[in-house]
């Protein structure tokens, strides 16, 4: 029951007997959530379609399923303080330069302070002397 993928529940289900009641407590609510999801009948005559809310085309990209878990995780964090509106405009018009990938992501290390310089390295223990 474990090691079942949602798409295998699903090609296991027939029409006429449903799911099979699954064994296992977390799996069984979660089978039981999925099963009231693809039983709600559109309102609409329109021929339903799967998007993906997280990009402007409504195509999942593993790049945008990262963000919406980064965004997640920071939000939830007890840390979280929201960029700047300033801050945000700075990253973005950094990433829509028409330059190279490898000038962008040079100038976002940069910006944030990830380069491998002297200083960055002695404050993280990394290098002890200052000329290196």
């Amino acid at each position: 029951c474990i090691n079942r993928t949602v798409l295998l529940i699903l090609h296991s289900r027939s029409e006429t007997s449903g799911f099979q009641t699954p064994k296992c407590g977390m799996h069984k609510r979660f089978l039981t959530l999925l099963l009231k999801i693809l039983t709600i009948k559109p309102t609409s005559n329109r021929q339903d379609s799967d998007v993906w809310g997280f990009t402007k085309n409504g195509i999942y990209t593993t790049q945008s399923a990262y963000k919406m878990l980064t965004v997640l995780h920071e939000t939830n964090s007890p840390d979280h303080r929201p960029l700047p509106p300033v801050e945000k405009q700075l990253w973005k018009s950094i990433w829509r330069l028409k330059t190279s990938p490898k000038i962008r992501h040079f100038l976002w290390r940069a910006l944030s302070g990830a380069l491998a310089v002297a200083e960055r390295l002695q404050s993280r223990g990394l290098c002890s002397d200052s000329t290196c």
